[in-house]
């Protein structure tokens, strides 16, 4: 295990920012970034917490589309009145965002498992 200049383990920095990707948390991911970037100075650590970081600026960019898509057709069958069509929409941007949420899980264990 390699030790950093302030004595962390660089692989447990590296999972502690795929660590907070899982959690939804993108603050702190961009916090561990930092450190990792600025302080730290490793090109192997700087290269695991961009990934990281990367993985949730892709989950949330692609949650937010989605959100969009079904947004608006949700907004479009309300206003025709097809209520059923407003339920099933509804169900079917929960059903995507799962399924997004455990893609994210998928590869942020699969990269941890990688460091």
């Amino acid at each position: 295990m390699t030790k950093g200049k302030f004595g962390l383990s660089l692989a447990a920095i590296a999972a502690i920012a795929f660590g907070f990707t899982v959690l939804r948390q993108p603050q702190s991911v961009l916090l561990v970034a930092g450190f990792a970037l600025l302080a730290e100075k490793n090109e192997w650590l700087n290269r695991q917490v961009m990934q990281a970081l990367l993985l949730t600026i892709v989950y949330y960019v692609a949650d937010l589309v989605t959100e969009w898509i079904f947004g608006g057709l949700v907004w479009f069958f309300g206003w025709a009145k097809l209520y059923e069509a407003v339920i099933a929409m509804n169900k079917v941007n929960a059903f995507v965002s799962g399924a997004l949420y455990i893609a994210l899980i998928v590869l942020a264990v699969y990269a941890v498992l990688r460091v």
